[in-house]
C-alpha cells in the first residue's frame, strides 16, 4: 500500500471501530472487521497484517476462539494481537492464551498507542535473527533498537546479579542522559535507577520467573530521571539465551508516566467530588465500611449533615456563593474529622461523617455548627439539621446507614430550635407515613383534592363577620376529610407547602371574583404564608400577577406569617413584607407570643394585625399570669395601633375575658368552626 504497517480493527461495534479507526489511521494502514468468521478470512487472505486488536466478544466466532486459532497457526502466531474490552475481567486469560496486550474501553488514545508500539516492538524483536554471537551481533542490533520506539536493552542475570549489557540511546533518554553520560556515570549497575520500593519487588519477580522455567518478563517499576523525579517504566523482555547459570534477556522499556498520571486522575474522580475535593458517596460508604471492619470493637455513629434551605442562599447570593459555603463546610470536615472518621460529600448540600460514637454528643455537634457558621463572611444566617445513626451492625450497607441517618433529619427539618435527632424506629415509622403522604401530593393537587375552608372572624363588638381565614383540607377519595396537622408537616418539609399555599392563594381569589360578580359581600380573607414562600425571590410578582388576574383589591387578600418565621431572615423578610404592603395587601404576625423574639419582630417587622397564639387563650380561666401576660400583650397592640385577633375562643368564658381586654376580633369554634365555601357563603349573608 504506501509502506506503513497494517493494522485489522476487528470488532463488532462500528462505533468502536471508528474510534480506534480515528487514533491509529495516522501509523497505520486500517483494515476492518464486524464478526468472527469473517475476521478469519480477512487475516487469511492479509498476510501482510503486522497488528490486529480484537474485540473479546464477538459474534458467530468470539475473540479468545479467534485468538487461540491464531496462535496455534504456525504462518499466523508472529501477528500480535491486543484483545479489546470494556472490562478486565479477561485479562489475565487473554494473556496466557497468548495476546500481547489488553485495552480498555472507553480508550485513552495515548495509553492504547503505547500498548500497540510496545507489542510491535516486541514481535520485531522476536522475529529478528538472535541466533547470532552477541559480539558479532552488537553493530547490527544497534541499528535496530535505535529505529524501535522505546529503550532497548540487553541484560544477563546470574545467581548473584543483574547485570546491563546493551542499550540503545532511547534507553539512555529515559533517565534523562545521552549515551556518553549514562555510561560514565551508571554503567551496567542498572538497579541503582530502580526505586528503592520497587526494587526487590522487580527483583524476586524476576528469579521466580526463572525458577519457573518462563521465558518472558511483564513489569511495571519508577526509574530515576536525571532531574531526580522517579518516572513510570514498562518492560517487556523475552529471554535470548539460557544456560545453566547464565540467563540472557532482551527488553523493550516503554515510558508510560504519562499514563500512569492519566490513571491516577481517573481514580481520584472517581473517589473525590469535584467540587470540595473530599470523598464522594461512592468512596466515602467505601472507606467508612473499611474503617468499621479494621475497628470491629469501636462503636461509631454515622452523622447526616444538611443545610438547610440551602437554595435560599444560592436565590440571595449566587451559585458561587453557594459553591464556597459547600467548600468550607468540606475543609472543616477535613480539619475536624481526619485521622478517627471519614468523610465526604454525598451530593448537593448533603454531607455525611463517620466517627467513634464517643465523639457524637450535642455539645460536639452544636461547636460544629458554630465553626461552620464562623467560617461563612456573607450576610444570612446558616443553619445545619444533624442525622445521627448509632452504628450496631458493621455488616448493614453503609448506604443504609446514611439513608437512616437522613431520616432522622426528616424529624427536625426546618425546626428553629431541634438541630439534631437520632435515628429510632418509631421514628422511621412516622417518615414513612410522610413517604406515603408524598406520593399522593401531585395526584391530589392535580385532581383538586384540596379544599378551601374559612373560619370567620368575628367582631367582639356586635359579633358581626370582619374576615375570615382560608384553611386547607384534603378531601382524601379513601380516606374522607383530612385536617392539615396531618399532612402539611410533611409538605413543609419536602417543600410542597409553596405549591399548596399558591394553590390556596388562588383560589381564594376565584372565590372572591365570583362574590363579586354576582354582586355578593365579600369580607377580606387571610391566607397562610409558609416560611419557604417568604424566600422565594419571584413571590411578590407572582402574588401581584394572581390579584391582577382575578382583578381583586389587594386589601381583600391578607397573608398570615408564623411568627417563628420574622425570626429567621429578618432582612429577606423585611424587603418581602414591604413590597406586598406597598401594594396594599394586609400582614398578619400568626402565632403572637408563640416564640422567644415577638417584641423585637414588633420592633423591626411592620404588621398589621397580630393574631394572639391560642396557648394564652386556654389558660387564660385556670391562670391569673397567662391573664396578665394576656392583658399586657393586648396594651402593647393598643399603645402601637395595631388590631389583635384572639385565636382558639371556643367558650363563653373564654369571650367574656377578651371582651373585658379590649380585644377587638375573635376566631374560634364559639362562633364558627372552619366551613366549605357554600356553607360559609351562607355565614356571611347571614352575619354581616
Amino acid at each position: 500500500m504506501n509502506g506503513r504497517p497494517v493494522m485489522l480493527i476487528a470488532d463488532n461495534a462500528s462505533t468502536n471501530r471508528m474510534v480506534l479507526k480515528t487514533i491509529f489511521s495516522d501509523q497505520f494502514n486500517i483494515l476492518e472487521s464486524g464478526d468472527g468468521a469473517e475476521v478469519l478470512s480477512v487475516i487469511k487472505h492479509n498476510p501482510d497484517i503486522d497488528v490486529i486488536i480484537l474485540d473479546v466478544y464477538m459474534p458467530k466466532i468470539s475473540g479468545l476462539d479467534i485468538l487461540r486459532f491464531i496462535k496455534s497457526d504456525s504462518l499466523l502466531c508472529h501477528i500480535p494481537v491486543i484483545i479489546n474490552s470494556p472490562f478486565y475481567d479477561l485479562e489475565k486469560t487473554s494473556l496466557e492464551l497468548g495476546a500481547a496486550d489488553y485495552i480498555i474501553r472507553p480508550y485513552n488514545p495515548q495509553t492504547a498507542k503505547t500498548r500497540i508500539m510496545s507489542a510491535l516492538t516486541k514481535a520485531a524483536l522476536e522475529r529478528t535473527n538472535l541466533e547470532l554471537e552477541l559480539q558479532n551481533a552488537s553493530q547490527s542490533f544497534s541499528v535496530l533498537s535505535n529505529a524501535i520506539p522505546g529503550g532497548i536493552a540487553m541484560f544477563e542475570i546470574t545467581d548473584d546479579n543483574i547485570s546491563i549489557v546493551f542499550y540503545n540511546d532511547a534507553f539512555c533518554s529515559l533517565s534523562g542522559r545521552s549515551a556518553e553520560e549514562f555510561a560514565q556515570e551508571v554503567g551496567d549497575e542498572i538497579l541503582d535507577l530502580i526505586s528503592p520500593d520497587d526494587r526487590q519487588r522487580l527483583l524476586d519477580y524476576v528469579r521466580r520467573i526463572i525458577s519457573e522455567g518462563g521465558s518472558t518478563i511483564q513489569s511495571v517499576f519508577r526509574f530515576l530521571h536525571r532531574s531526580g523525579v522517579y518516572r513510570w517504566v514498562k518492560i517487556s523482555a523475552c529471554m535470548y539465551r539460557n544456560e545453566k547459570d547464565y540467563k540472557l534477556f532482551i527488553a523493550v522499556f516503554i515510558d508510560i508516566t504519562d499514563e500512569k498520571e492519566y490513571e491516577r486522575k481517573l481514580r481520584h474522580q472517581a473517589d473525590f467530588d469535584m467540587l470540595t475535593d473530599i470523598y464522594n458517596r461512592t468512596a466515602f460508604c467505601e472507606k467508612t465500611c473499611q474503617l468499621l471492619h479494621d475497628n470491629p470493637d469501636q462503636k461509631y455513629a454515622l452523622v447526616f449533615c444538611d443545610v438547610d434551605r440551602f437554595k435560599v442562599i444560592n436565590d440571595l447570593f449566587g451559585s458561587s456563593t453557594g459553591d464556597m459555603v459547600l467548600i468550607n463546610i468540606a475543609e472543616i470536615l477535613r480539619e475536624s474529622v481526619t485521622g478517627y472518621g471519614t468523610y465526604g460529600r454525598l451530593e448537593a448540600d448533603h454531607f455525611a461523617f463517620c466517627i467513634p460514637k464517643e465523639y457524637i454528643s450535642g455539645t460536639d455537634v452544636s461547636r460544629y455548627i458554630k465553626k461552620c457558621t464562623e467560617g461563612l463572611s456573607i450576610n444570612y444566617k446558616i443553619s445545619f439539621s444533624f442525622g445521627i445513626y448509632e452504628i450496631d451492625d458493621i455488616d448493614l450497607p453503609v448506604e443504609k446507614m446514611c439513608d437512616r441517618a437522613s431520616l432522622a433529619i426528616h424529624g427536625i427539618k426546618n425546626n428553629c430550635v431541634k438541630k439534631i435527632e437520632y435515628y429510632n424506629k418509631e421514628l422511621r415509622r412516622v417518615i414513612l407515613d410522610e413517604q406515603k403522604i408524598a406520593a399522593e401530593m401531585e395526584t391530589a393537587l392535580r385532581d383538586k383534592q384540596f379544599v378551601v375552608y374559612y373560619q370567620p372572624v368575628i367582631s367582639v363588638s356586635d359579633q358581626s363577620i370582619t374576615a375570615a381565614e382560608a384553611l386547607i383540607r384534603w378531601d382524601h377519595p379513601k380516606k374522607g376529610i383530612l385536617g392539615p396537622g396531618t399532612f402539611i408537616p410533611a409538605f413543609e418539609k419536602n417543600g410542597f407547602v409553596t405549591k399548596l399555599d399558591k394553590y390556596v392563594w388562588e383560589n381564594v381569589c376565584i372565590y372572591l371574583e365570583q362574590r363579586m360578580k354576582a354582586g355578593e359581600k365579600t369580607v377580606p380573607v387571610s391566607v397562610n404564608m409558609s416560611r419557604v414562600n417568604v424566600y422565594d425571590s419571584d413571590l411578590c410578582s407572582f402574588i401581584i400577577d394572581l390579584v391582577h388576574k382575578y382583578n381583586i383589591d389587594p386589601s381583600q387578600i391578607r397573608f398570615e406569617i408564623t411568627e417563628s418565621v420574622f425570626t429567621e431572615n429578618q432582612e429577606q423578610l423585611l424587603n418581602t413584607v414591604t413590597t406586598l404592603r406597598s401594594y396594599g395587601f394586609l400582614i398578619l404576625m400568626d402565632d403572637f407570643g408563640s416564640g422567644y423574639s415577638s417584641l423585637n419582630s414588633l420592633k423591626d417587622i411592620p404588621v398589621d394585625v397580630l393574631k394572639i397564639d391560642r396557648s394564652f387563650i386556654i389558660d387564660i380561666d385556670t391562670s391569673d399570669r397567662a391573664l396578665s401576660v394576656l392583658k399586657s400583650v393586648v396594651y402593647l397592640a393598643r399603645q402601637l395601633g395595631i388590631p389583635v385577633v384572639a385565636e382558639g375562643i371556643e367558650t363563653r368564658s373564654q369571650f367574656d375575658h377578651i371582651r373585658k381586654l379590649g380585644c377587638s376580633n375573635i376566631q374560634g369554634f364559639y362562633f364558627s368552626k372552619p366551613l366549605p365555601n357554600e356553607e360559609f357563603n351562607r355565614y356571611v349573608d347571614e352575619h354581616s
